[in-house]
C-alpha cells in the first residue's frame, strides 16, 4: 500500500529573509494582542505554488520528476514582497506578506499546474494569490495594510510534506529542484 501524504509545491524562504518578516509581522501587530494570534514558525514560511491535498508518495515523486524535467532549465529568478496586512482582505483570519506582480512567478504556478493535473490537485481551480502566511487570528482583526519592499531569490522549487502535530503544523522537504539547469532532484 502507498503512503498517502499532504503535500503542497512551494519556494522555501531563507532564514536572513524570515527573520526580516517575523520582525515586520510583529512589529504591524503590536496593538493586537499576542493573545489573539497564533504566530507561523519561521522554519515553516513558504510561498505555496500550489496545494497538492492528500497524494500517493508515488504520484508526488512521478511529479518531482516532472518539475525537475520541465523546470530545472529556468534560470533562478526574483519575487518582491510588497505589501503586508490581512489575507485575502484587511479584515482577516491571516497576517501575509503579499508578493507584487511577477510574470515568471505566474507562469511557474501554471506550469506546476500543468504537470501535477494527473493527481487533481485540490487547488487547482483557485486564484494564484501569491503570499507567505505569517500569523493566524481565532477571528477577524483588522491589521492595518503597510509596505514591504523585501526580495525572494528564487533558486528552487521544492514539494513539501505538511503533517500536523501537537505543536502545528511541520513542513518538510519531499522533493527539491535546483532552478538554472541543475540537476538538484532530491527526493528524500
Amino acid at each position: 500500500m502507498t503512503d498517502i501524504i499532504r503535500a503542497f509545491v512551494g519556494i522555501k524562504i531563507k532564514p536572513l529573509l524570515r527573520r526580516r518578516l517575523v520582525d515586520a509581522a510583529k512589529a504591524s501587530t503590536e496593538a493586537l494582542g499576542n493573545s489573539r494570534i497564533r504566530w507561523v514558525k519561521p522554519e515553516n514560511l513558504h510561498l505555496t505554488l500550489l496545494f497538492l491535498g492528500n497524494q500517493h508518495a508515488d504520484h508526488l515523486t512521478t511529479l518531482a520528476d516532472l518539475l525537475a524535467d520541465n523546470l530545472s532549465h529556468l534560470a533562478p529568478f526574483h519575487i518582491t514582497l510588497d505589501k503586508l496586512g490581512g489575507f485575502p482582505a484587511a479584515n482577516a483570519k491571516i497576517l501575509a506578506a503579499r508578493a507584487a506582480q511577477c510574470e515568471t512567478l505566474d507562469e511557474l504556478h501554471e506550469k506546476c499546474k500543468e504537470l501535477s493535473a494527473f493527481m487533481d490537485p485540490t487547488d487547482n481551480k483557485k486564484t494564484f494569490k501569491p503570499h507567505i502566511t505569517l500569523a493566524r487570528f481565532n477571528k477577524p482583526l483588522p491589521v492595518k495594510e503597510r509596505s514591504l519592499s523585501l526580495a525572494i531569490s528564487v533558486d528552487s522549487i521544492s514539494i513539501f510534506r505538511s503533517e500536523t502535530g501537537a505543536e502545528g503544523p511541520l513542513y518538510t522537504t519531499f522533493a527539491e529542484v535546483a532552478l538554472d539547469g541543475q540537476t538538484g532532484l532530491d527526493v528524500t
